[in-house]
């Protein structure tokens, strides 16, 4: 168990300290620009103990770990989130820009995975060829939707049996 820092900023150094540069949170950081001036607002009116606790947050550590590393109750930080509307938006606000994120990723991996794919199908080793071309269909779902002939078969003769 981690000692309850006296600086909450020690917390969020502790925490995100392993963490590649890239995928470093800072405060107030958005990879986008901010799109009006009442999101600046917002995040200057968040307390040291208020943004520790979201970066805590937003770096996937429990809401235990969190209180304990702020110094406040489970409670508090239940009520910061149900009912401080300037933290709740702000954690709405920074995890949405975390799965936008993901999301460009994950677009991006799925390019580069189907090219990969597609020159393993390609390739001369059959192995190698049916391994990738198995992956392509199970990934398809062709598997769901294509229904052998003998199961129709049957089906239909029990479907004229009953009636």
């Amino acid at each position: 168990m981690h000692p309850t820092p006296h600086d909450p900023s020690d917390a969020v150094t502790r925490i995100t300290h392993n963490y590649p540069e890239s995928e470093k949170c800072s405060f107030g950081s958005s990879p986008q620009p901010a799109s009006s001036e009442s999101v600046a607002a917002d995040e200057q009116q968040l307390d040291d103990r208020k943004r520790v606790a979201l970066e805590l947050m937003l770096t996937g550590a429990t809401l235990t770990h969190v209180a304990a590393a702020v110094g406040i109750s489970r409670k508090t930080l239940y009520n910061w989130r149900t009912e401080d509307a300037v933290f709740r938006d702000e954690l709405n606000r920074r995890r949405s820009e975390i799965l936008d994120s993901s999301v460009d990723r994950f677009r991006d991996l799925l390019g580069k995975s189907m090219e990969l794919l597609d020159k393993q199908i390609r390739d001369p080793f059959t192995t190698t060829a049916l391994r990738a071309a198995r992956t392509v269909l199970v990934m398809s779902g062709v598997g769901k939707i294509a229904v052998p002939r003998e199961a129709v078969q049957t089906e239909s003769v029990e479907s004229q049996r009953v009636t």
